[in-house]
């Protein structure tokens, strides 16, 4: 029942505390170097770097070529990543748990650093499923089963992404979930989560902790599904919820500032630390 399938996930970010949420002043229509980045454990190094656009513009992604980015790790000098294609820039270093800052300059535009930290891996493991298990979901037709997942939280704050997916040996998506878990963050009464349930750890700090979750079988016989856990940081969980709040406006809605933790430019510069997807039993 608790096979584990390792999914290696590239950069996915495309798409209270003391930490500092950067506000931007001054003219807003002048050129910023952005830079994004999700440092995940046990992979390489990507950061992709681009040029923004004024807000009024419908002008696509300004992709760097000539940039430089610089990439430390605590007091350890990592090196010069090198631009690989489509603004992404690479550094053959194998991304472990703890702080980490970049440094990044493009002709014309004005330097930019930014600081994260990678989180120790929280481990989960499946508890009980049961079967034909309510409730309704948006169609009116009940899901197939509850699934207890089994949070091992250590004591510090944490923060957690968990999602259901869909996976076989050469690719994985994603699939909604049904929880009314108290700990999972929302912007609205949406209950399905296709793109994950952002949890926080303020109600079970310290705790093994069980959140039950309602799932849909995968459709074809033959496929397998399972959950995702992803450690996240703190700059990773405040951009999924700028970035959820704006989307979550609609067309009437005020404008949302994204999460920036880029100092004097636009972008994140994030971490997390993925546990293998733990799959269901047929």
């Amino acid at each position: 029942m608790k096979n584990s399938l390792f999914i290696i996930l590239s950069l996915g970010l495309f798409l209270s505390s003391c930490r500092k949420e950067i506000k931007f002043e001054g003219d807003l229509a002048e050129p910023k170097l952005v830079i994004n980045s999700v440092l995940t454990a046990g992979m390489e190094i990507v950061v992709n770097a681009s040029k923004s656009s004024p807000m009024t513009s419908n002008l696509p992604t300004i992709f760097l070529t000539d940039a430089t980015i610089e990439m430390w790790r605590g007091n350890q000098y990592l090196g010069t990543l090198e631009h690989n294609e489509n603004g992404n820039y690479l550094l053959d270093h194998v991304v472990t748990p703890g702080n980490y800052r970049i440094q990044a300059s493009a002709p014309g535009l004005k330097s930019v650093s930014a600081e994260t930290s990678v989180p120790e891996a929280t481990t989960f493991e499946l508890g009980d499923i049961s079967y034909n298990s309510p409730p309704l979901n948006e169609d009116h037709s009940y899901y197939d089963r509850k699934v207890e997942i089994i949070i091992h939280d250590p004591p510090e704050d944490n923060f957690y992404l968990l999602t259901y997916v869909f996976v076989n040996d050469s690719y994985l998506d994603y699939l909604t979930f049904y929880s009314i878990d108290p700990n999972i963050e929302r912007n609205s009464n949406d209950e399905l989560h296709d793109s994950g349930a952002l949890i926080n750890d303020n109600g079970f700090n310290g705790q093994r902790y069980r959140l039950n979750a309602h799932v849909f079988a995968p459709q074809l016989q033959q496929e397998s599904s399972g959950f995702l856990f992803e450690t996240i940081n703190e700059d990773y969980a405040r951009y999924i919820r700028s970035y959820r709040a704006g989307d979550n406006e609609g067309f009437f809605g005020e404008p949302v500032q994204y999460y920036t933790n880029v100092e004097n430019g636009i972008g994140v510069f994030c971490g997390k630390n993925a546990q293998p997807v733990l799959i269901l039993p047929d």
